[in-house]
């Protein structure tokens, strides 16, 4: 069975999908931070939900309407993994992200305190995302 922080991720991503920005800050820390190193120089200064409002629109300016696509949980201790499936067209290729990185998903590093995010690391790969937490296979 999924634990709580689980369940409250897998919601906040569906409510992320629909656009429910609110559904998705009941669970963001106000300190929450972002460390992405897919979009490196654009690291958001803000914190809290404006910190994830703005790396997803950093990520759509470079790679068009794309959506996040959670394939798998992992809770490791106070820290979550999400392998995310990358689905939309780059804007640049016109080709589908899928095209550009045949196979490939990404990883979230989600951790957790007292119920809410507190940060997001976001890996190129899954295997990074796992590495990072110290999850074996």
């Amino acid at each position: 069975m999924a634990s709580e922080n689980v369940e409250r991720l897998r919601q906040a991503f569906e409510a992320f999908a629909r656009d429910d920005m609110d559904a998705v800050a009941e669970g963001i820390d106000p300190e929450f931070q972002i460390e992405d190193s897919i979009l490196i120089d654009a690291l958001p200064s803000e914190r809290g939900v404006e910190a994830l409002r703005a790396n997803t629109d950093k990520f759509r300016e470079a790679f068009g309407d794309v959506t996040w696509q959670p394939q798998e949980i992992i809770e490791v201790g106070d820290q979550i993994l999400v392998r995310v499936r990358i689905a939309g067209e780059g804007r640049s290729t016109s080709l589908a992200m899928e095209q550009l990185s045949p196979g490939q998903d990404i990883g979230h590093l989600w951790k957790v305190r007292d119920g809410r995010a507190v940060s997001l690391s976001i890996f190129r790969t899954w295997d990074e995302a796992r590495a990072a937490a110290g999850a074996r296979e």
